[in-house]
């Protein structure tokens, strides 16, 4: 790592930095992890300069065949009687709020690129909790679930190799807050 860079661990909703003190703040993938992501938001227009810019990153699916697992997947949670729970926010919340909140700026494309991966992979993200959406489902309910997951699987992707096309987008959401009145 270039020696210029400097990790700490935080917890994002009471940054340990002084106000103003950032020309950028980045996050990616991660304000849909946390509850309060509307306290991160504010902590992060807390440090950024009255002339800094907030960049948000996030991954979009444009056509996926992962879109059919996860449809089966709330189903199947659904039919054992569990609602997952959304635990932060997504893209669209995100960016109301921020423009709620004063700012202005824009949506970026920063890369497009294929996705190809095989059923049996894609099955395999789930049965290892690799989604966020899985990681509250408790222990008992989830087991129930992947075993429905799999049967489905199995009846609709008989050859678990089948490679399964896609296309995905990284974008990037590029907001300024006013500089006239100022608040952190």
């Amino acid at each position: 790592m270039p020696p210029q860079v400097h990790l700490q661990m935080a917890d994002a909703t009471q940054l340990p930095y002084g106000d103003r003190c950032f020309d950028v703040v980045i996050t990616v993938h991660v304000l849909h992890l946390i509850c309060e992501w509307q306290q991160a938001i504010a902590e992060i227009r807390r440090v950024l300069k009255p002339s800094g810019v907030y960049l948000y990153g996030y991954g979009e699916r444009v056509t996926s065949a992962r879109h059919s697992f996860e449809l089966r997947w709330a189903q199947i949670l659904a039919e054992l009687g569990f609602e997952p729970q959304q635990v932060g926010a997504n893209a669209e919340q995100v960016e109301a709020f921020l423009w709620a909140q004063g700012a202005h700026g824009q949506q970026v494309t920063a890369a497009e690129w294929q996705t190809t991966f095989t059923a049996q992979a894609l099955f395999e993200q789930y049965a290892q909790r690799c989604y966020s959406s899985s990681w509250s489902v408790p222990e008992a309910i989830f087991q129930a679930a992947i075993a429905r997951l799999q049967a489905w699987f199995q009846d609709t992707y008989p050859n678990p190799n089948a490679v399964l096309l896609g296309e995905s987008r990284f974008q990037m959401l590029l907001a300024r807050y006013p500089t006239d009145g100022y608040r952190p």
